[in-house]
Formats: structure tokens, C-alpha cells, sequence
């Protein structure tokens, strides 16, 4: 895959198809756009996902930008997937004020677009005048074609980055997988903690995630008996349950939810060392369990 960046003087010279987002968290909608542009590639298009270098609308209303993936997550999911090209665009203020026709012309001739998969609620330049009827519109024109998807809904709301932040920060991670299509997980790096673990008997991890990752400050998981929880836990799981923690802290408010995870790398807690990357997959929390073991 190729990642072009920092730089609006971005050409590809194969004929693409190309979807366009920030695609922040690769959530069950967005999973249907990619799907779709890689459909394409049998017709010798090379699939492009257009996004620009930071939320737009974090730049326009000072926005903190909570993410749900950061950029280098992103971009390993989208190379396995089988997209060609990354095209992060830099939100200057001349992207920022662009005529949305004009951006329809600077994809075509510096892209070489060919055909366009968007969502209905895609906008595009100045003042975000540009959406789904304007391409198909200008599609003859410009010698393009346009595939609009429909939103995927849960519970009669519409799937989105947004909809899924909300569960996360309400604790419903349950919820939140089920829209991602897979469990949320945030990575980062070990660091020296209080030493809790050597006055209380179980090992204890501090991890510091990547700087994008907001939701979390700095967590602090401990380790609890097996036996506490394992039996309880794996009535609500399909799959078995291996170990469980108690999450301290979570979008910087101290909280005592007990937590069931996967540490994906290493496997075993008491062999995790200070500056090691970790990424943790989240699967659900069980307050109310963690009250009966108090």
C-alpha cells in the first residue's frame, strides 16, 4: 500500500476508485463502504481512501478529536484489507475553502478518479456544499460514475464514530463491539506505576496510550482471582474466559469496573516490562459483579 502524505501535490496515474472519510474506528458503516470500493478493483482500478490529516471538523470548531483509532491503526487495517493508495490530504486553508466543484476536478485529474463510492451523508468543500447529488450531477461531465450506500442502522439510529464514542465513554462496551464489528482495543506503552502490585499480592500493568488516544488518561489494570470471577464472567461470554482486571481509571475519572479483556501481546501479565508496546482488547465491563466481591 502506498501512503501519500503531508502534501497537496499528491498524483496517481492508474485509473482508481476511490471513498472518501476519516474513517475513525473502520465501524461496521465504514467496513461496507471499503468493501465496495475493493469490489472495484476486478474492473482494474486501483481502490484509494481520501482523508485529510486531521478531523476537519476538529480544525473549524477546536474540537478535542476523540478517536477511536489512531492513524497507524488505520493504516494497518486498510493495507490488509487491500487498499492501493491512502491519500491524507493536509487541511490547509486552501482545502478548507476549496469550491466543492473544484475539489471534484482535483480529484479527477490528480487521482485519475473513475468511479466514487460515498455514503449519503458525504460533504465536501467550502462550507460543506458538496454531497452525493452534486457528484452524480457533475458525473458526466467529469467521466466518473457514483455509488451511494445507505447508512446501516442499530436500534433505529444510524452507525457512526459518534454513536460509538458514547457507548465507550457510558462503559457499554458490549454495544460498542457490536456496531465496531469487532472489540475495541487501545494500544500503548508500559510504565513505572505505584508498585500496588507488590503490597496486594496480584501483578499490575500502567499503560500510557498513543498521544490521538484520548479516551484514555492513564490505566491502571490489576489482575483479580480467577476464581472470583470466572464462572460468573463466563456466563455472559461465548467463548472461555482466561483472566480478568479491574480497569482504575477510564477517560481520566478514577472508576472500579471490573473488566474483562485480552492482552494480545505477550499473553502472560507478569511478564509485561516497562516501555512495551501493548494492545488490549476490551470485550465488557461487569460492575455489578464487581460489587458482589467486594
Amino acid at each position: 500500500m502506498i501512503y501519500l502524505r503531508g502534501t497537496t501535490d499528491f498524483n496517481i496515474e492508474e485509473s482508481t476508485v476511490i471513498t472518501f472519510g476519516k474513517f475513525d474506528g473502520i465501524h461496521r458503516g465504514h467496513r461496507l463502504l471499503l468493501d465496495t470500493v475493493l469490489q472495484k478493483k476486478i474492473d482494474d482500478l486501483k481502490a484509494v481512501v481520501f482523508t485529510f490529516d486531521i478531523p476537519p471538523r476538529k480544525k473549524v470548531e477546536d474540537d478535542r478529536g476523540d478517536v477511536l483509532t489512531t492513524n497507524e491503526e488505520k493504516m494497518h487495517v486498510f493495507e490488509n484489507m487491500g487498499i492501493d493508495y491512502v491519500v491524507e490530504c493536509p487541511f490547509t486553508e486552501e482545502i478548507r475553502n476549496m469550491d466543492a466543484v473544484d475539489f471534484i476536478r482535483m480529484m479527477v485529474e490528480k487521482l485519475h478518479v473513475k468511479y466514487m463510492v460515498v455514503g449519503t451523508d458525504f460533504h465536501f468543500g467550502h462550507n460543506r456544499m458538496g454531497d452525493y447529488q452534486l457528484l452524480l450531477e457533475y458525473a458526466d461531465k467529469f467521466g466518473y460514475e457514483v455509488q451511494v450506500i445507505e447508512k446501516i442502522q442499530s436500534d433505529g439510529r444510524d452507525i457512526s464514530s459518534t454513536y460509538i464514542r458514547e457507548y465507550i465513554k457510558e462503559g457499554n462496551i458490549e454495544k460498542a463491539n457490536e456496531l465496531l464489528g469487532y472489540s475495541f482495543f487501545v494500544q500503548g506503552i508500559v510504565e513505572h506505576g505505584n508498585e500496588i502490585g507488590r503490597t496486594i499480592g496480584f501483578p499490575t500493568v500502567n499503560l500510557v496510550p498513543e498521544a490521538d488516544s484520548s479516551f484514555f488518561g492513564r490505566a491502571v489494570f490489576q489482575k483479580i482471582p480467577d476464581d472470583l470471577c470466572r464462572k460468573q464472567m463466563q456466563r455472559r461470554l461465548a467463548f472461555p474466559v482466561k483472566t480478568a482486571f479491574l480497569l482504575y481509571q477510564f477517560k481520566n475519572a478514577k472508576r472500579a469496573d471490573v473488566l474483562f479483556l485480552r492482552i494480545t501481546s505477550p499473553l502472560r501479565l507478569s511478564y509485561i516490562h516497562t516501555k512495551q508496546c501493548l494492545s488490549v482488547c476490551f470485550y465488557g465491563f461487569f460492575r455489578k459483579f464487581f460489587k458482589s466481591v467486594q
